[in-house]
């Protein structure tokens, strides 16, 4: 029976073969459904050890293998839902990046999700379109030009000064209206506003950001963070999901360890495993009470 020390770092392998899976809505709520499910089931537990523990602990102690085996396999879930959640939304985030937002060829993000950095650029006044001949070199974005992107870079734009000047800190570089692209020091600017708004809005292909917040809100309300990576510990203090289940597991085994003591003790005074859950009458005598009282210390603090 695995210890309770699992953190990102051995759940890792889950995110390996998983980079090219995107879970079904109906898996997520699954997965969070059994979480709920888990945590309630703990805690009727709780409120019940005392007594089952006392009538049958042997019973009590075969009920308890099979709930800790189910809580274990809702602990695993989540961390594989994380993992994969996690890969997908950074797949999805340096496909963005590398192509500015832009649809192009081998894109791995749903672009309906974002606006790409060349509509961010035009809705903010930047010249995104062609150059108009009848009025020299100055830079119209017209709604119907064929190719009203034409000056912005699929990529990170050049932040360095120099080109056709448009305004201070803008350029067109190369000083070319036909190949130049928009640059400057003013671009980086917006570059690094509309990283950080894509990384916050941006859903690998085929998912839309959906009543969870997206995958950002899945991984996050997992593991604490949505910058959380596969191979990364989540600390016990940081609240979030996985560290309540793993709170769950933690006291369903102490239960179990008691349930297994009591057991024990019980066989050797009556020579019979009634793990069956029929008959055999209360345990009784100083040893089993005080293992029932640390038993039920031990449950409670770990609430």
């Amino acid at each position: 029976m695995p210890s309770d020390t699992d953190t990102g770092a051995t759940n890792a392998g889950v995110a390996d073969g998983l980079s090219g899976i995107n879970p079904a809505t109906g898996v997520i709520g699954a997965v969070f459904g059994g979480i709920d499910m888990a945590v309630t089931t703990v805690a009727e537990i709780v409120n019940n050890h005392t007594d089952r523990l006392a009538n049958n602990p042997c019973a009590w102690r075969n009920e308890l293998y099979l709930k800790w085996d189910s809580v274990n396999a809702k602990v695993n879930d989540a961390w594989k839902l994380a993992a994969n959640m996690a890969t997908q939304g950074r797949i999805a985030r340096e496909s963005a990046i590398a192509t500015a937002g832009f649809a192009d060829v081998g894109f791995k993000f749903n672009p309906l999700s974002i606006t790409h950095f060349g509509e961010w650029l035009r809705n903010r006044g930047y010249v995104t379109g062609v150059f108009s001949p009848g009025l020299g070199l100055i830079p119209l974005a017209w709604p119907g030009i064929p190719m009203p992107y034409i000056f912005v870079r699929h990529g990170s734009p050049r932040t360095a000064s120099g080109g056709l000047y448009i305004d201070p800190g803008v350029y067109l570089y190369p000083n070319n209206p036909i190949t130049g692209k928009l640059a400057g020091p003013v671009l980086g600017t917006e570059w690094a506003e509309w990283v950080e708004y894509m990384r916050s809005s941006v859903q690998p292909i085929n998912r839309l950001q959906g009543p969870r917040g997206g995958w950002q809100g899945i991984v996050s309300a997992l593991t604490g963070s949505a910058e959380w990576q596969p191979g990364q510990a989540i600390p016990s203090h940081v609240p979030c999901l996985i560290s309540d289940l793993r709170v769950a597991r933690a006291q369903v085994q102490v239960a179990l360890n008691a349930a297994k003591i009591a057991c024990q003790i019980r066989e050797s005074q009556t020579g019979d495993d009634d793990g069956g859950g029929g008959g055999g009458g209360d345990i009784a005598g100083p040893p089993v009470l005080l293992i029932l009282g640390a038993a039920y210390l031990a449950l409670q603090a770990t609430k």
